[in-house]
C-alpha cells in the first residue's frame, strides 16, 4: 500500500462546492432571459472551461477508490447508500409536492403506473427516466440534472465489483494497466456513440446516460489515487501554475473560436481533461487547510446540485426569469436548500 495518507488533508469539499456553483450558474444563464445578452455570453465564456460535472466525476474516481481500499464491501455500500439516497428521497418528495402544487400532477396521477415507474426510476438507478406526465412543468423535466447521479451509481456498482473480485489483489503496475485499458475502452465508446448514432435514436439517448461513456473521467481520478505517491508530491503547492496554464489554454481556445465538447471524447477534450486533472488535484493538495477553515467540514455541494433544477423550474414556470435579481433569488434558494439538506438530512445520516 502507498505511504501517503491524505484522507482528510485536502480541499475536495471546497472544489466540489465550486463545481456545484459552476453547474448552477451555467444552468441559470441558459434559462434566464436578459436584455444585455453580451454580459451573459462573457460570463458563460469565463465558466465554460471549468466543467463542474467533469470535476465531480474526476474527484469521485479518486475518492471512491480510496474508500474501497479502506472499507469492506458491506461498509462501503452502506456509506454510499447513506450519502446518496436519503437526501435524494427527500428531494424527490419535495419535487412531487411542487408538481402537485402547480397542477402539473394531480392526486389521481400519483396512483398511476407511470408515476410508480417514475418514482422507482428516481429512487434507484434510472434518474434519467422522466415520463410525459411530469414534463409539463418549467422547461421539463422537473429534475433533469439527476442523470449524472445515475452515472455515478452505475460507476459505484461497476468499480465495487471490479475491486473486490479482482483489482484489489493486483500489484500497482497491473492495476494501472487494467485502469488504462478501461480508460481506452470508455474513450472509444464515447467517441463511437457520438459519431455513429443518430442523436434522436434510443441508442444515442441510452449511451448518453451509460456510465461507460464517462468512465474515463472516473478512471483519471482513480489513476491519481493508485499512484498518489508519485503524483501528489508533484502537484501539491503548484495550484497557481496549473490555474494559469488552464486559463491561458481556455482563452486561446476562445480567441481562435475553438469550442470543445465537455462530454465528447476527442484529442482536444483529452488535452483539456489532463489539464483539468492537474488543476483539480493541485488545488486539492495546495494549502490544504483552506477548505476546512472555510467550510468547517461541511459539504453543501450535493444538496445544491440535486435541488437546483426543481427551484429553477419553479422560477421558469412562474416566468420569474427575466432579471438578475430573480436569478440571484433563484440561486440563493438553491444554496439555502443545499445548506438545509446538509444539516437536516445528510450530516445527521452520515454521523449515524
Amino acid at each position: 500500500m502507498n505511504q501517503i495518507d491524505i484522507s482528510h488533508e485536502n480541499n475536495f469539499d471546497l472544489i466540489r462546492l465550486f463545481a456545484a456553483f459552476q453547474v448552477l450558474l451555467l444552468h441559470h444563464l441558459a434559462f434566464f432571459e436578459f436584455d444585455n445578452d453580451q454580459v451573459v455570453k462573457i460570463i458563460e465564456k469565463l465558466i465554460w472551461n471549468f466543467p463542474g460535472v467533469n470535476i465531480f466525476f474526476i474527484i469521485s474516481g479518486y475518492l471512491i477508490f480510496q474508500s474501497l481500499e479502506r472499507n469492506n464491501p458491506i461498509s462501503f455500500v452502506k456509506k454510499r447508500f447513506k450519502r446518496i439516497f436519503p437526501a435524494l428521497t427527500v428531494c424527490f418528495i419535495l419535487t412531487v409536492a411542487l408538481l402537485l402544487y402547480f397542477g402539473s400532477l394531480n392526486n389521481r396521477d400519483i396512483f398511476s403506473l407511470d408515476f410508480v415507474k417514475w418514482a422507482f426510476a428516481q429512487l434507484t438507478l434510472f434518474q434519467f427516466y422522466n415520463p410525459d406526465m411530469v414534463r409539463d412543468f418549467g422547461f421539463s423535466p422537473p429534475n433533469g440534472a439527476l442523470w449524472t447521479i445515475s452515472v455515478e451509481l452505475q460507476y459505484y456498482l461497476f468499480v465495487t465489483a471490479l475491486w473486490y473480485l479482482w483489482l484489489r489483489k493486483l500489484s500497482i503496475k497491473r492495476k494501472n494497466i487494467l485502469l488504462i485499458f478501461f480508460f481506452v475502452v470508455s474513450a472509444m465508446y464515447n467517441y463511437a456513440f457520438h459519431y455513429l448514432f443518430n442523436p434522436d435514436s434510443l441508442s444515442y439517448k441510452l449511451s448518453f446516460v451509460f456510465f461507460i461513456s464517462y468512465l474515463y473521467f472516473f478512471i483519471a481520478g482513480a489513476i491519481i489515487y493508485i499512484n498518489r505517491d508519485f503524483f501528489i508530491p508533484k502537484l501539491e503547492g503548484k495550484a497557481i501554475f496549473w490555474m494559469l496554464l488552464f486559463v491561458i489554454v481556455g482563452v486561446s481556445l476562445d480567441l481562435f473560436q475553438i469550442k470543445y465538447s465537455r462530454y465528447m471524447f476527442n484529442w482536444l477534450s483529452l488535452g483539456m481533461l489532463l489539464l483539468l486533472v492537474g488543476l483539480t488535484f493541485s488545488l486539492a493538495f495546495t494549502k490544504t487547510g483552506i477548505s476546512k477553515s472555510i467550510l468547517k467540514g461541511n459539504d453543501f455541494s450535493y444538496g445544491i446540485y440535486i435541488y437546483q433544477m426543481p427551484i429553477l423550474n419553479v422560477f421558469f414556470h412562474l416566468h420569474f426569469n427575466t432579471s438578475f435579481l430573480q436569478l440571484l433569488c433563484s440561486m440563493g434558494f438553491c444554496f439555502l436548500m443545499g445548506i438545509l439538506s446538509w444539516f437536516t438530512i445528510e450530516k445527521k445520516i452520515l454521523n449515524r
